[in-house]
This record gives structure tokens, C-alpha cells and sequence, in this order.
């Protein structure tokens, strides 16, 4: 699940910023043949060297990049289009969970048990 917000949202129960929501730019020397791009990753042609080479092959934020061993060329880089994350409100199952647990305690909320169901 994505969430768009033009402001950086928080996690609800640690308090930590959720994380963007980006998708993997590969770069390739020469077109190839190559699965369609999905939601999360994309490929293009040409050679990129620094983020500025990257930001010309993309239309949105470059956030992170990917070297080659030798550091001269760039792999890979994370593009990002300024306003999704990864959740509205945790940051991760963990803290979703947390915040689950608190409220069954709090309200005191329960389930019939699966058996005795009718």
C-alpha cells in the first residue's frame, strides 16, 4: 500500500519517519531485450557517472545510487516522485503490531473464539 502526502508522514507508535516510496531505475550501454517496467523497478539506456547524469534519464527525485565495483560507472539508481511512502501510519508490521496489542488492551477488545462461532 502506498500513501501520498505532500508533508513527511510518522510512524504512529515509534515516532520514526516512514520511508519513500521509490522505484529502481537500471541503467543499461545498449538496448536490450528486457521485461516491461512493473511499479517498483524500470530500465534505461545510457551511461551516468554522477546523480546529475541520473537525473537527466529520469523525470522525478533521484534519492540513492548504485556504483559499479570499479566506482567509475552507476548501476542502478532509486527514483522518487516527491510524495509517496511506503504506509500512512507505521513504519514497519512490527510497530503495527505494537500499536494492535495496545489497543485490544486499552478497549479491552476480543474476538468470539473460532469454534464457538455459529
Amino acid at each position: 500500500m502506498t500513501f501520498k502526502s505532500a508533508t513527511q508522514p510518522f510512524c504512529r507508535t515509534c515516532g520514526k519517519p516512514i520511508r519513500k516510496y521509490t522505484r529502481r531505475v537500471w541503467i543499461e550501454k545498449e538496448e536490450k531485450h528486457r521485461a516491461p517496467a512493473s511499479s517498483f523497478s524500470r530500465y534505461v539506456v545510457g551511461v551516468a557517472r554522477t546523480r546529475e547524469d541520473c537525473a537527466r534519464l529520469s523525470s522525478m527525485q533521484v534519492v540513492s545510487v548504485t556504483r559499479a565495483h570499479d566506482k567509475e560507472f552507476i548501476l542502478s539508481f532509486n527514483e522518487w516522485d516527491g510524495e509517496s511512502y511506503a504506509d500512512e501510519f507505521f513504519c514497519t508490521s512490527s510497530c503495527a503490531a505494537v500499536m494492535g496489542y495496545a489497543a485490544c488492551e486499552k478497549y479491552n477488545l476480543s474476538m468470539p473464539a473460532w469454534r464457538n462461532r455459529k
